[in-house]
């Protein structure tokens, strides 16, 4: 389980409770829904940045998005990788290595060109 927080609004964080070569999956703490517009095909970006360095940024699209089960659960997203380089494919090998980065940020692209 890795933190994330929201590239436009830092006190919004996301749970990402699965990543593999193909995409990652997130849970949305005390959300019953995914943000507004964020719908299958969703253009979504994923900074990582390993330490004080530049920031790493992987470019990922909606999968799929589920609303809460009741108590059961919270609302839940999948991103899946658009097309990587080798350097972000390096990337993700580590962070699917349970690497923890200093800090990851997603941003979702709704309703923008």
């Amino acid at each position: 389980n890795l933190l994330a927080h929201d590239g436009r609004n830092t006190a919004k964080l996301y749970l990402i409770r699965d990543i593999s070569t193909g995409g990652l999956g997130l849970r949305l703490p005390a959300e019953k829904t995914p943000p507004d517009g964020v719908t299958i095909g969703t253009p979504a970006l994923i900074t990582v940045s390993l330490d004080v360095e530049s920031p790493f940024d992987i470019h990922a699209h909606v999968a799929w998005t589920m609303d809460s089960a009741g108590a059961v659960t919270d609302a839940g997203v999948g991103l899946e990788f658009d097309e990587m380089t080798e350097s972000e494919q390096m990337l993700v090998d580590l962070l699917t290595r349970l690497h923890h980065p200093a800090s990851i940020a997603l941003t979702f692209y709704a309703g923008e060109e």
